[in-house]
């Protein structure tokens, strides 16, 4: 098995996935920018422990990661939980802290959807920058404190 995959470099999945020609589209769209936009920054970004560039996270709302499952009639692009899965997983081969961004703000939205106000429902953030305070991690080293204030989320996100 190690030799097969020694032999195709590019090669990141073996066989059938069992994707629809969206999912795989989307895949393909996000590894090209994990690729592109994350991977060649990621180890300075762990390293130094800063957070992940507004410019980065501004692109990502703009590819819709930050509303994938939520309905249409609030703003998402109403997919299921396979395409957060693979957004996910095609953005964490970059960076793991960019790959759950777009996780932290699907499942807040889910909550809020689920059990928040009416007042709530209608400021969940569907397009651009995701959320500050419910997917902006302070830093990947096991702390999940989110910044609350507007200052610090500006700034961007940590991974």
């Amino acid at each position: 098995m190690a030799s097969i995959i020694a032999e195709q470099p590019d090669v990141t999945t073996f066989g059938d996935t069992g994707l629809d020609d969206t999912l795989n589209e989307m895949r393909t769209q996000m590894r090209r920018f994990a690729e592109a936009e994350v991977l060649p920054y990621a180890q300075e970004w762990h390293l130094k422990n800063t957070y992940i560039p507004s410019e980065v996270l501004h692109k990502l709302g703009e590819l819709g990661v930050f509303a994938l499952t939520l309905p249409e009639e609030f703003g998402g692009l109403g997919l299921g939980k396979e395409a957060m899965c693979v957004v996910s997983e095609e953005l964490s081969r970059g960076y793991i802290g960019v790959g759950s961004l777009g996780t932290r703000s699907e499942i807040a939205a889910e909550l809020i959807l689920g059990a928040g106000t009416e007042r709530a429902k209608t400021q969940i953030p569907a397009e651009g920058s995701p959320p500050g305070n419910c997917c902006q991690p302070r830093c990947s080293r096991n702390r999940t404190q989110a910044p609350t204030s507007p200052r610090s989320n500006a700034r961007g996100a940590r991974g």
